[in-house]
């Protein structure tokens, strides 16, 4: 092992680099030749990780899951000899306490020394611990959390996603639904009433408006968050049916919205696009409904929809069966960015370490190792961009049943990330314009 006040030129570890790399799980050589710092022994205490999910409230239905998926991605790792053999010591945070009092857990927690933070998912409560984590110099890994400002108003050092931004997102969605159904001349949407549910709507409506200007919205409905009674939007989506429902709505809100609709035979009349579909079918198995439009655009995750094996990564059946095989039920979407945040966190140790020849690296060796990589997920291969934006496919199907315990997706339709994510700098309003 190298010792702290050894040198050596990278030139001679370049093929090192490389080696380490495929073994690890990250996909290419570091990106130039460089002096290498002195190196770190690795400490021999475990790394201190905490995931912040929803375990408490009207989220904590795919929160558990989440919290589920972490202890799953952990005991693997550990199990598989740790990073560089240091294992992970993982903190369970509720998401639930709001953004205020998770601003006072981050700064206590990197304040303690935790290497990062990963997880989160409502929009204050992200844009709260990134404010956070910038502000000390703590590394945090979003996992699901889609804030239309975070990434967008300003570039972050410390901060990286591991899903898509809402309004890549809701770009992809308004591509999908336009090729889905081509011929459509009436939409509506209902989503929840906060920036997740108004940002996507906003934004798939407009990139659909730019590319077919004569589709006209005919409702747009927004319920509180936590909401029971569906019922004024489900009339007004029955007096008069659309072509197209499009709905950002996860959660319980989704699975009561469902359930309710049903009732009124809504699912005959229109074209529904659930984005966050996989978080009612899990719950619902067979009761959910047949010739829904199902996304996996979040993190390409396909969680109980069968796609066509030629779109669907290995990685991607490999973690929902070893999710099935531990907890008996398939894992929600969130989950998929969930393991695919820890591995990167791994990948990227295990890079920044090869490059400056071994041992521990510092933090912002480890950024700098994060930016650019293109590692294995559960959507494939996955590339991070120098703005921390990781790119991947987006995926819709239409839902069928086939007497199986997963939903078969059907006429996919696949949007390719340089179809759908602008180019760093480039504002959603600019990018929709230029369409």
């Amino acid at each position: 092992m190298m010792r702290r006040r050894e040198y050596l030129k990278y030139a001679g570890a370049a093929g090192l680099g490389l080696a380490v790399g495929a073994i690890a799980g990250y996909i290419g050589a570091p990106p130039k030749i460089i002096e290498v710092k002195p190196t770190h022994e690795v400490p021999k205490e475990p790394i201190k990780i905490a995931y912040v999910c929803y375990q408490t409230g009207p989220f904590s239905s795919p929160g558990r899951y989440m919290g589920d998926a972490a202890k799953l991605v952990v005991d693997e790792i550990n199990t598989n000899g740790g990073i560089l053999g240091r294992r992970i010591d993982l903190t369970m945070i509720d998401e639930a306490i709001g953004a205020d009092r998770l601003t006072t857990e981050g700064t206590r927690l990197y304040g303690e020394g935790y290497d990062a933070i990963i997880g989160v998912n409502g929009s204050s409560n992200e844009l709260a611990l990134t404010k956070v984590a910038e502000d000390v110099g703590g590394l945090l890994i979003i996992d699901n959390g889609g804030s239309m400002r975070a990434f967008v108003e300003k570039p972050y050092k410390y901060t990286f996603r591991t899903a898509t931004l809402d309004w890549h997102i809701a770009i992809a969605d308004g591509f999908a639904i336009l090729e889905a159904v081509p011929d459509v001349k009436t939409i509506a949407t209902v989503n929840e009433d906060y920036s997740w549910g108004r940002d996507t709507a906003k934004y798939c409506l407009g990139v659909i408006q730019k590319l077919k200007p004569d589709v006209e919205v005919v409702y747009q409905g927004w319920p509180a968050i936590g909401s029971t009674d569906f019922t004024p939007h489900i009339a007004a989506l029955a007096a008069n049916p659309p072509d197209v429902v499009y709905s950002t709505m996860w959660g319980n809100d989704l699975i009561t919205f469902i359930n309710q609709a049903k009732l009124h035979d809504l699912f005959q009349k229109s074209k529904f696009f659930f984005l966050c579909s996989s978080e009612a079918y899990v719950p619902l198995g067979k009761e959910f409904p047949e010739n829904v439009w199902v996304g996996s655009t979040c993190m390409g995750a396909c969680s109980g929809f069968r796609f066509p094996p030629r779109l669907v990564a290995p990685l991607n059946e490999e973690f929902q069966q070893k999710f099935v095989s531990r907890y008996g039920v398939y894992p929600y979407a969130n989950c998929f960015g969930t393991r695919d945040a820890f591995y990167f966190f791994k990948y990227a140790v295990e890079k920044a370490s090869a490059i400056r020849g071994g041992g521990w690296p510092e933090i912002d060796e480890i950024i700098k190792a994060g930016e650019g990589m293109a590692f294995e997920s559960t959507a494939g291969v996955v590339k991070i961009r120098p703005d921390h934006v990781f790119c991947t496919n987006a995926l819709w199907g239409r839902s069928v049943h086939t007497g199986k315990p997963i939903i078969e997706a059907i006429d996919v339709v696949v949007v390719p990330p340089e179809r759908y994510i602008p180019a760093p700098g480039v504002t959603v309003d600019e990018f929709i314009n230029q369409l």
